[in-house]
């Protein structure tokens, strides 16, 4: 089987939006003769060495391989993008080994099966009421305190800790869940205001994320880019063994990357 035919499929899942440019091969093409299949949120070098070891020749990611870097950068000198160790060890490795990689980013964010609604089944809150309206989505949870709702998604998310900002015994029901990377800048919070809610639940949420829920009287979780969503990764997965059964499909997960002292 080639390459194209398992894009081809999954294009036909989670078609590509119009303004999307991010969703391409990033190493090799769709001539690729795939002999299994690995996916991951973001494939690494070391997930790399793993697919040459069960004979992967086609990788599905959700973030970028390549970690490219801009022609100009106003705060400092940037190196060229091939001038980055890892940028040469990736595709080394992947044309060492046959492997193709094919990043899928928005399509999967944009899905109805994609990356808001496996965190919602993650969470076990698929049949709460959720108003999409907004395209950040506002679900109306039971009231709990905001502690019962940290230990929720700490537990259903399997996060070794959670950052949080708001008073614990504080009792919440509407939650604002701009999944994923949407926090490193407030537009995505902004997004779902005028709907009204009392959490901001998101990954990578920035000092600035922080500030502006004080002011907004919402409370803030950290659930981690990573792990809102790699639960559509897995779904992504489990879709492609029920499509092609003759091929090996492994789901990869990317642990979480920090640490504390």
């Amino acid at each position: 089987m080639k390459a194209q035919s398992i894009i081809d499929y999954i294009w036909s899942i989670a078609p590509n939006p119009p303004f999307a440019d991010e969703n391409f091969f990033e190493l090799g093409d769709g001539r690729t003769d795939v002999r299994a299949v690995g996916v991951a949120w973001w494939i690494t070098s070391d997930m790399l060495d793993d697919f040459a070891r069960k004979s992967i020749t086609l990788g599905l990611t959700h973030e970028r391989v390549i970690y490219d870097l801009p022609e100009k950068y106003d705060w400092g000198i940037v190196p060229r993008t091939a001038e980055l160790e890892v940028n040469r060890r990736i595709p080394t490795l992947a044309a060492r080994h046959g492997i193709a990689i094919h990043r899928f980013h928005s399509n999967i964010d944009l899905a109805d099966w994609g990356m808001p609604r496996a965190l919602f089944d993650q969470l076990g809150w698929s049949g709460y009421p959720t108003d999409w309206s907004r395209g950040v989505p506002v679900v109306t949870h039971p009231p709990l305190t905001l502690a019962k709702l940290i230990a929720h998604v700490q537990d259903r998310l399997r996060l070794p800790f959670v950052r949080y900002d708001g008073e614990l015994a504080r009792t919440v029901s509407r939650i604002a869940v701009p999944w994923g990377g949407l926090c490193q800048w407030w537009t995505g919070a902004a997004c779902a205001a005028p709907l009204g809610f009392d959490v901001v639940i998101g990954g990578d949420i920035i000092d600035g994320v922080v500030r502006l829920a004080r002011e907004q009287g919402w409370a803030v979780i950290d659930a981690m880019h990573h792990a809102t969503e790699m639960p559509a990764m897995q779904r992504l997965a489990g879709k492609l063994r029920a499509r092609f059964p003759e091929l090996d499909v492994h789901y990869y997960e990317n642990s979480m990357p920090w640490a504390v002292a």
